[in-house]
């Protein structure tokens, strides 16, 4: 869900707001999701809230590589014990790479099997953040449902091979007007699922691109954690040294 605030996060997929509505099949409007991009990199303030612990207030940036290569900062601006924290990922169309960072320790490489680590210890997975099952060749409209007042197209996505790690199936609900995720539920190949992800708010940027800037994800145990996005900025640019082992070792900055 996945390239704002799920390019933040999840899937942080921002959309361009569409004229009326039309028909699509469920590869066109992956597709289209993917294809809507803001002009600039982005840089999102975020408040990470999961239930039985403390907030944390994160700065989250993302840059496209000229080669394609999709690269996402997460840093700890608050509590004070805990600034400096991070996780790097560099997102290729053929998996990721990563470093997570405490102060006072060296940066730690990921593993392909670190895509199920809490980012920040939080109920947000990285495999969450990465939203590969874009890239995944099976997408299929099996039903249209209303979320409250939204008129969503329900696409499910399906994985081959080794892809997605344990999650096989992907559904998620598209605003059919918006073409932003209101609802994502990643299933086990079981089909048990085994996140939900929930839209709560959805920003429109100043260049008509939709951004879901508040949800929620809800684990199989019930645990939640609530994400809040605030002071997005897609106008910006970073360059590929900014996002480095050294860059996230050297602490937390931004541009204003």
């Amino acid at each position: 869900m996945l390239r704002a605030l799920a390019a933040l996060f999840l899937f942080a997929l921002p959309a361009l707001a569409q004229e009326g509505t039309r028909q699509y099949t469920g590869a066109e409007l992956i597709a289209a999701v993917k294809a809507a991009k803001p002009k600039g990199d982005i840089q999102i303030r975020a408040s990470l809230q999961q239930q039985g612990k403390p907030r944390l207030q994160i700065q989250i940036k993302h840059h496209s590589a000229a080669n394609g290569d999709r690269m996402q900062l997460h840093q700890v601006l608050f509590p004070k014990d805990r600034k400096g924290e991070g996780v790097l990922l560099r997102v290729t169309d053929a998996g990721f790479t990563g470093w997570t960072f405490k102060p006072g320790a060296q940066p730690v490489a990921l593993k392909p099997g670190d895509r199920t680590l809490g980012l920040f210890g939080t109920d947000l997975l990285v495999e969450d953040v990465l939203g590969d099952f874009l890239n995944w060749k099976t997408h299929q409209i099996v039903r249209k449902e209303a979320l409250g007042p939204v008129g969503c197209s329900v696409v499910e996505s399906v994985a081959s091979g080794n892809a997605g790690g344990n999650v096989k199936t992907v559904r998620s609900w598209i605003d059919d007007k918006r073409l932003v995720p209101q609802k994502i539920e990643l299933l086990d190949g079981g089909g048990k699922v085994l996140r939900t992800i929930t839209t709560q708010r959805v920003h429109r940027s100043s260049t008509g691109y939709f951004v879901p800037t508040e949800f929620v994800i809800t684990n199989a145990t019930g645990s939640e954690t609530k994400v809040t996005g605030s002071g997005v900025r897609d106008d910006l640019t970073f360059i590929d040294a900014d996002f480095t082992e050294a860059a996230l070792a050297s602490g937390v900055g931004g541009q204003d």
